[in-house]
């Protein structure tokens, strides 16, 4: 889950520091709570082109639905 291949398909990921792969390394890292809060997951609209473009085939669209699940958990 490091290549990039996710940021070249998403229409959301711009500029750079607003992409996938960002939230994705977080989450990797274990900082789920950072992840949850980064901004990409207000613009991400869970397009699927991510995963398309992806070849390890990481269903990055249904791991940032989660988080954003999450960020409304810690929210409330």
């Amino acid at each position: 889950m490091q290549c990039g291949a996710c940021v070249s398909g998403c229409p959301q990921a711009r500029p750079p520091e607003l992409s996938p792969r960002r939230v994705l390394r977080l989450a990797q890292l274990g900082l789920r709570e950072q992840a949850a809060r980064h901004p990409f997951l207000h613009s991400c609209r869970y397009c699927g082109k991510c995963l398309v473009n992806c070849p390890q085939g990481v269903e990055v669209a249904r791991i940032l639905k989660r988080l954003a699940f999450e960020r409304l958990v810690i929210w409330y």
